[in-house]
């Protein structure tokens, strides 16, 4: 999608764009359906609202939640690496979270294209102190011309022993929206997550 986005000339960067407080998922019901059988799998639905274009995701993982959860806070995971970017990161840049952290984009094609992104993880735990659900949630928080709404929120949870489940919102607007990016994004995550959980290599990008 920014590859496309870039003939349209250089993305100048805009004010900052607020974050609200705290770790909830957005308030958005998931439209995608859930891989039968618990199959290590993942479904997604997209669409549009207005200049919003959103993408829904539910899927499996067949591992554990704490095999998962570092990789959730992996930066190459965490990025669109199909898109080669330029990045840079900064720890600990929110306090009140598990984890916490910046990161500095560049894109280069025709044009350049630069923009930040906050990521945030916290954990909940049973009645035993075992850890059995997982929250990120990210947003674009300075942004450019192009881009003025970049946003999503990942929801973990335990099925079984080594059955993990994922729920992913993702939003943007955008110059030239592009389900089709959005959705092969989240498909890139899922793959990632499973090979990182496993202690295997990420897969290779296209």
């Amino acid at each position: 999608m920014l590859t496309f986005l870039m003939i349209w000339g250089c993305g100048g960067a805009t004010d900052p764009i607020e974050f609200p407080d705290g770790l909830e998922p957005l308030p958005v019901d998931n439209t995608a359906e859930w891989p039968a059988n618990n199959t290590e799998a993942i479904n997604t639905n997209g669409g549009e609202d207005g200049d919003l274009i959103w993408v829904h995701a539910r899927a499996y993982i067949h591992n554990t939640l704490d095999a998962i959860y570092p990789c959730l806070q992996e930066p190459e995971i965490n990025l669109d690496r199909q898109e080669d970017p330029q990045w840079s990161i900064t720890r600990d840049v929110e306090e009140g979270y598990e984890h916490s952290y910046r990161l500095d984009i560049t894109v280069e094609n025709i044009l350049t294209v630069e923009y930040e992104d906050t990521w945030r993880h916290g954990s909940v735990y049973d009645e035993d102190d075992v850890r059995n659900r997982t929250v990120t949630a990210w947003q674009m928080t300075q942004g450019n011309s192009f881009m003025t709404i970049k946003r999503g929120s990942l929801v973990a949870d335990v099925v079984e022993a080594e059955i993990t489940s994922l729920d992913i919102i993702y939003e943007m607007d955008v110059a030239l929206p592009d389900e089709e990016q959005m959705i092969r994004y989240l498909e890139d995550v899922h793959a990632e997550l499973i090979a990182c959980s496993d202690g295997d290599p990420l897969p290779p990008t296209d």
